[in-house]
Order: structure tokens, then sequence, then C-alpha cells
């Protein structure tokens, strides 16, 4: 077997010769490859392997994590962050940086303690992000994550915000979402994602992109919603999987949507919202709220299911909007 290899350069016909010395017979076999392939070889030879990532772990504990510095931070399977004071976040971060955070698979980040947080999170430039694989959780009135500077989060576990929804006469817009976001951001769910709260996600300005495979599961109160653009907010939510609603607070009143946006004053904005839907979105009153934006778009496509119960499927108020919608499908 030839075991002995030589890369020459021969200067007449400007590449290098590659040859193998054949060790009985003494005679060599010579083949011709460009400049650039032999380096290229020598390049792989000479090339350190990749390093894997390093992160920061956090270890399980009851009092809250505060992160610094910019090493990327994991919360490793079999631990648990969490507080024994309610009111604390368990994990939080200031706007000195932008925070990357990793909840592995068997990993259990907040607690089920009354108000209790999750995650409180600022950024420098909107760059923070957490990818969820395992379990978030927490019942405070502003997310169990709660993004003040944009940013994203990728869920591919489970987060939920316990919270019971008591009705309230005033009628003030509740905020006990899963995830929510002060200035934009972006929520990503993967089949296995699952979201749950009196709201799913919860955006309340600036621009936002929510893309959702798996499932986001609205608990069932009065002005509860899977999604909630406010204030402006715009940007696309692209649902191929459930988003679902169900009033149940005993109220007597229903006014849930799988996707509501509108501003809190019902002041018209001048926004774009883009609902794609391949999946299933299901609400007891109205599915699809679109109100007070520039512009809305409802794409249903072949195979997308929008269902309601005592109402619309898709109520709309806006200067301009375009419903789109597959065959036998709504």
């Amino acid at each position: 077997m030839n075991k002995t290899y030589n890369i020459i350069w021969n200067a007449a016909r400007g590449m290098y010769i590659v040859t193998s010395e054949l060790a009985r017979s003494g005679s060599r076999a010579i083949v011709s490859v460009s400049a650039s392939c032999a380096v290229t070889l020598l390049a792989m030879d000479a090339a350190p392997a990749v390093a894997e990532e390093t992160r920061v772990s956090i270890p399980s504990q009851t009092t809250t994590y505060t992160l610094s510095g910019a090493t990327p931070f994991v919360v490793e399977t079999g631990n648990t962050v969490a507080t024994d004071i309610a009111t604390s976040a368990a994990i939080v971060g200031d706007n000195s940086n932008d925070w990357d955070l990793l909840i592995e698979s068997g990993a259990v980040v907040g607690s089920s303690l009354t108000d209790s947080q999750a995650m409180n999170l600022d950024s420098l430039t909107g760059a923070t992000s957490v990818h969820n694989q395992g379990t978030i959780t927490g019942s405070n009135e502003d997310g169990t994550i709660l993004l003040q500077n944009g940013g994203s989060v990728i869920n591919d576990g489970r987060i939920e915000n316990s919270a019971t929804y008591e009705h309230d006469p005033q009628d003030i817009p509740q905020e006990y979402a899963g995830v929510y976001m002060l200035n934009g951001g972006s929520y990503v769910s993967s089949e296995s994602g699952v979201l749950e709260g009196v709201s799913g996600v919860i955006v309340q300005s600036g621009e936002a992109h929510i893309t959702n495979g798996g499932m986001i599961n609205s608990d069932g109160s009065w002005r509860s919603y899977g999604v909630e653009f406010r204030d402006g907010t715009y940007g696309t939510i692209v649902n191929t999987g459930t988003i679902i609603t169900t009033a149940s607070d005993g109220s007597g009143k229903i006014e849930d949507a799988a996707i509501y946006v509108h501003t809190l004053n019902d002041m018209a904005v001048s926004g774009s919202v883009s609902v794609d839907n391949s999946g299933l979105m299901q609400s007891d009153f109205i599915t699809v709220a679109l109100y007070h934006g520039s512009h809305f778009e409802v794409v249903n496509r072949v195979g997308g299911v929008i269902t309601a119960g005592n109402s619309s499927l898709v109520g709309i108020k806006s200067t301009a909007m375009e419903l789109k919608v597959g065959v036998d499908n709504l």
C-alpha cells in the first residue's frame, strides 16, 4: 500500500506534483494537481480542529443570577435556576451587553411562586438571544420572559405563565404573557415548542416577527390573546402550527383572539402587519383581529384552518387590507 506522499513544485508546469512512493518497485507514480488544490490539502492538514463553543454554566440556585461579561451562558441539563423571592427574576441582565442564553433539555428556569419571573433581560443593541430546550416558567404580569429592548426567543421546549386571570371591571389589558417584548423582537418556535399563558406573546412596540411551528395556547381569559401587537408594532406572523385561545374566566364576556393587532388608545398608526397561516388558528371570539394600522394582509393557505366560536373569523379596521384564502379552509 502507498504510505509515502511527496508534494513538489514544478516550475515548468506551474503546478505542484504529488508523487507516491511504491515501496517494493521503487517506481514513482506522478499525479499533477493545480497549485490551489495542493495548497488546500496542505491547509487542511495543518488546520486545527474547530473548538466547541464556550459557555458559562449557570449553576442550580435559589437566588437571582445576574449576567455579566460577553461569554454566552448555559443552564445545563438537570440544573434549576429559581428564586425564593416571588417578585424577583431568576436571571437578569442589564443593558451593558447583548446576552446569549441556552437552556438545555431537562433544565428549568423559574418557579411556580405567585408573581415569579424567569428572565428580565435588557439589551445593548437588541441582539439578546434566548434558546430554550427545557422549561421556563413563571407567573409575572410582565411576562415569564421580559425582553426590554428587543431580542429573540427560540423555543424548542416549554415556556409558560401560570398566572390565573381575574376579570378587571376597568377593562385594563393584561400582560401575563409567556413572552413580553417592550421594543420589538422575534419569537420562533419549532414543532416541539409549547408556549402557554394568559397570553402567548405580547409585543409593546417596534418591529416584530413571530414564527410558530408548535403550540401557542392562550389559557382562556377574557381579553387574552395568542399573539398581541400593540401601539404600532409591525411585522410578520407566520403560523404553521397551532395558535388557540379559549375564554373561560367566568366573567360572562368573551373578547379573546388568536391574533390581535391594535393600539391601546384606538388611534390609527402607520404600520404593516402580515399574517400567513397554513396551520390552525382558533378562538371563541374573533380569531384574527386587526385594528388601527395602515395595511394588513391575511393569507390563509390551502390546508390552513381559521375557526371562530361565536363571532368573526377575521375582523379588520384599517385604511388598507388584503384577505387571501385557500379553498374550503375558512
